[in-house]
C-alpha cells in the first residue's frame, strides 16, 4: 500500500514466503487466506500491495496466459497490485529441512538465471504502469561453495545476462524491472562493503561493461546495469554483522548501488558471559532444523562467524571463563518487539536505518518468515493478526518520522 516515507510516497507490503505453498494454486489460495484478511486488517478501502514469492513450480505455471489473467483478475478484484516479489527461494520453503539449499541454484547456475528470468517476465505482467518492479535474489551463493574468482567471475556473467533480459523486456514494454542482491552472513556478499567491492570489481568494471557491450547493449552499459541492479537491505541480515545502517547506505549511494528493497526486518540479539549456564536453555527454544540461524560473535572488536546455532554453542564449553559475548542470530523475529523474554532484537537497526537523511527507497518489505517456527508464546495470536500488527508497527514509526522531518 501506500504510505509516506520522509514525506515521499513509498509502498508497503510485507512477503508472502511466510506461507507454504509451491504451486500457483497455493499462490492464489494464500492470497485469499492472508493477503486479502491482511489487507482488511490495515487498509480496509485502499490498495494494497502484494510482495509475491513464486517458487520455480509457480513461475512455470504462472507463464500459462490463462492462470496469469486468473491472478490478474483476482488482484483487480481485490484491490491488490505486485510491485515486487521475493526471488531469492527456488525450490520449497518449508520443507522439514531448508538449511543451505535455500542457496541453491546459485548464480554460477544457468537454472538461476531462467527463474530470474522468468519472474521478470511475470512481474512486468503484473506491474502497475508508472512504478518499477523489484525482485530480491541470492546474494550470489553461499561463500563456502566457492573457490576462487573463476567461480565469482561465472557468477557475474549470468548477473549480466539477465540485466541484458532486463534491458530487452524495458525496451519491448517500457516496464523497468530491476534485480536486488540480498546480502547474507555465510554467503558471497555477507557485507554492505563486500557487495560494493563485488559491483566494482565484477559488474562496473571495463571488462563487464565490454561483456554487456558484445551481447549487443549500447555504449551505456554502465548506466543500465545501475538500472538494473541493485540491492535488497535486509535489515535482520545487515544487523547480525553489527553494521552500522547509516555507513553501509552512504557506502552504497557513494558505489552507484540502488536500494531497490529494503526488507525491514529483525534479529535475535544477546550478552552474555561465555560460562553462563542459562544461555542453552534460553536458546534452545530457537533451535529448529528447518533453517540455516547463522550467529556472528562479537568480543570486544573482534567478530567471529559460525554457519548455524548449534555450531556456535558447542564453542561455549572452551571459553575462557568471564569471556563477556555478544550473538546475533539469523533468527527473523517479530519487528514490534524490543526483546523476547530475556532475549533482545535489532530492532534498534530498523529505528537508525529510517533515521538515515535521505530517502531509503520505494518499496518497503516487512519480512518475518518464520512465524511457524517461532516458539509457541510468541505466536499466540493468528498469523493475520501479527502481521497486521508488524504493518500497524511500521506506520506508526512512518508517522513519526513524518513529523520529525516536518519540524526540521
Amino acid at each position: 500500500m501506500k504510505i509516506l516515507c520522509k514525506n515521499q510516497e513509498a509502498h508497503l507490503t510485507y512477503s508472502m514466503n511466510v506461507h507454504p505453498g509451491e504451486t500457483w494454486e497455493d499462490v492464489i489460495q494464500n492470497i485469499y487466506n492472508y493477503a486479502i484478511p491482511i489487507k482488511k486488517e490495515i487498509a480496509q478501502d485502499r490498495e494494497f500491495g502484494i510482495g509475491l514469492r513464486l517458487s520455480a513450480l509457480s513461475a512455470h505455471q504462472l507463464r500459462s496466459q490463462e492462470n496469469l489473467r486468473c491472478l490478474q483478475r483476482l488482484c483487480k478484484e481485490n484491490d491488490l497490485y505486485v510491485f515486487t516479489i521475493n526471488g531469492f527461494i527456488h525450490g520449497d520453503f518449508h520443507k522439514a529441512r531448508v538449511k543451505e539449499t535455500v542457496y541453491l541454484p546459485d548464480w554460477r547456475q544457468e537454472e538461476r538465471l531462467e527463474y530470474s528470468n522468468c519472474l521478470a517476465s511475470i512481474l512486468c505482467d503484473l506491474l502497475p504502469e508508472g512504478m518499477y518492479g523489484s525482485i530480491s535474489t541470492v546474494p550470489v551463493g553461499w561463500k563456502s561453495s566457492f573457490h576462487g574468482v573463476n567461480d565469482i567471475q561465472k557468477a557475474a556473467n549470468l548477473l549480466l545476462r539477465h540485466v541484458e533480459y532486463l534491458y530487452r523486456l524495458n525496451k519491448e514494454t517500457g516496464k523497468t524491472i530491476a534485480l536486488a542482491l540480498e546480502p547474507e552472513p555465510g554467503c558471497v556478499l555477507e557485507t554492505i562493503q563486500e557487495t560494493a567491492n563485488f559491483f566494482q570489481d565484477y559488474l562496473f568494471s571495463d571488462k563487464a561493461l565490454s561483456y554487456l557491450h558484445n551481447l549487443g547493449l549500447s555504449s551505456a552499459c554502465r548506466e543500465i546495469i545501475a538500472r538494473h541492479l541493485g540491492v535488497c537491505y535486509d535489515a535482520c541480515h545487515i544487523a547480525i554483522f553489527h553494521e552500522n545502517p547509516l555507513k553501509s547506505l552512504s557506502l552504497l549511494k557513494k558505489s552507484g548501488i540502488q536500494v531497490l528493497k529494503v526488507q525491514i526486518s529483525s534479529a535475535l540479539k544477546i550478552r552474555f558471559l561465555a560460562q553462563d549456564a542459562k544461555i542453552g536453555s534460553l536458546l534452545h527454544a530457537f533451535m529448529e532444523s528447518r533453517y540455516l540461524h547463522q550467529v556472528v560473535e562479537k568480543q570486544g572488536d573482534c567478530l567471529c562467524f559460525f554457519p548455524d546455532l548449534p555450531a556456535a554453542l558447542q564453542t561455549l564449553s572452551s571459553r575462557p571463563e568471564g569471556s563477556l559475548l555478544e550473538w546475533r542470530i539469523h533468527f527473523h523475529v517479530p519487528i514490534f518487539l524490543e526483546s523476547l523474554s530475556c532475549l533482545l532484537t535489532t530492532q534498534d537497526h530498523i529505528l537508525e536505518m529510517f533515521s538515515h537523511h535521505d530517502f531509503l527507497c520505494q518499496h518497503l518489505e516487512i519480512e518475518t518468515y518464520t512465524w511457524e517456527v517461532l516458539p509457541q508464546e510468541f505466536r499466540e495470536e493468528s498469523m493475520v493478526k501479527a502481521i497486521a500488527k508488524e504493518f500497524a508497527w511500521t506506520q506508526d514509526l512512518m508517522r513519526k518520522l513524518y513529523r520529525e522531518r516536518g519540524k526540521n
